[in-house]
């Protein structure tokens, strides 16, 4: 996307951060109003990144992100997804309920899906170096019940919380990928070789 050229700097606020943004043009905000069927929308683009900094309990001095959820990178593996559906199956049977369909990987909003067949394995790597970019494993993802909503039809259910809080949760928290907090820039493209440290 082009840089905003319709406006003058604008505060929003994310979670209990206020910061300054830029609106987009006035044709970003008619697209994004009729791809969700709302008029009151307006899209805003992030001119300073640095502005917002990371939680100090999880990221360095200088660390940043711009408007992402929490951190700048959400790592996510197809083996830890299949699992994930595994148990729902099977708790669902084990409860005499019928057997779910399987959650599609966009439900979790990664930015990086990584086809690896075991399951929850970003646990436990330090970081990851993808085509030359380099970053760092900041924390587990804590998982919202925006989890919950069905993409397609928007409808709410209990999972994939429920399943989660079974298997994968720590203290009052359930776990579904890794956030990163990259250490160089560069580009990365689907099939650049992944290396794990």
């Amino acid at each position: 996307m082009d840089e905003p050229v319709d406006g003058d700097r604008v505060e929003v606020q994310l979670f209990s951060q206020r910061l300054g943004a830029l609106p987009a043009a006035a044709e970003a905000h008619e697209w994004v109003g009729r791809a969700i069927g709302r008029e009151d929308v307006r899209l805003v683009w992030c001119p300073d990144p640095s502005a917002r900094r990371l939680d100090p309990a999880h990221a360095r001095a200088g660390d940043h992100t711009a408007f992402a959820d929490g951190y700048p990178v959400t790592v996510a593996t197809t083996g830890s997804l299949r699992q994930l559906n595994e148990w729902m199956v099977s708790d669902a049977l084990e409860r005499g309920d019928e057997a779910p369909d399987p959650l599609p990987m966009q439900r979790f909003r990664p930015n990086l899906v990584l086809d690896c067949d075991e399951p929850f394995a970003e646990d436990r790597w330090a970081g990851l170096t993808i085509g030359g970019v380099r970053m760092r494993n900041a924390k587990p993802n804590e998982r919202c019940v925006m989890t919950t909503i069905d993409l397609t039809s928007l409808d709410t259910g209990k999972e994939p919380i429920r399943t989660l809080a079974r298997y994968r949760r720590s203290g009052s928290k359930t776990l579904f990928a890794t956030n990163l907090i990259p250490d160089s820039t560069g580009e990365i493209r689907v099939g650049d070789e992944v290396l794990a440290h």
